[in-house]
């Protein structure tokens, strides 16, 4: 495949998130990490550190696989497991990943910023 521009045109990520075997993230800092949500939702395997939405999006062998920030071994041994799961595991994993993002919205998200104003959260 060529690179990957650092921005490519919004038309062409889901294609790109779907031609990867893995999303990997092992940063050790993130807000909540929109690529890992979107990466999902395209159904694209992830792994990731346990920083900003990854500990909220991903449930350990579940949707995705985490490892504590600065534990790259543990990173490559769950990337590796990812790598070799049977197809009928991959693809529950997947499912349960794409299941997971269905529970971000607009909706949802501006009603908890708006309870976050008002102090209702």
């Amino acid at each position: 495949m060529g690179r990957i521009p650092s921005s490519p045109p919004q038309d062409q990520i889901r294609s790109i998130y779907g031609s990867c075997d893995a999303w990997l993230c092992g940063s050790s800092s993130e807000g909540f990490y929109l690529p890992l949500l979107e990466a999902m939702a395209c159904r694209c395997p992830v792994v990731s550190t346990k920083v900003g939405g990854a500990t909220d999006l991903i449930q350990e062998g579940v949707n995705g696989f985490l490892a504590d920030v600065g534990d790259s071994k543990t990173l490559a041994d769950r990337t590796v497991e990812l790598l070799q799961l049977d197809p009928n595991k991959l693809g529950k994993n997947v499912r349960w990943a794409l299941a997971a993002t269905s529970r971000y919205t607009w909706d949802d998200a501006t009603d908890l910023l708006e309870g976050l104003f008002d102090g209702s959260n």
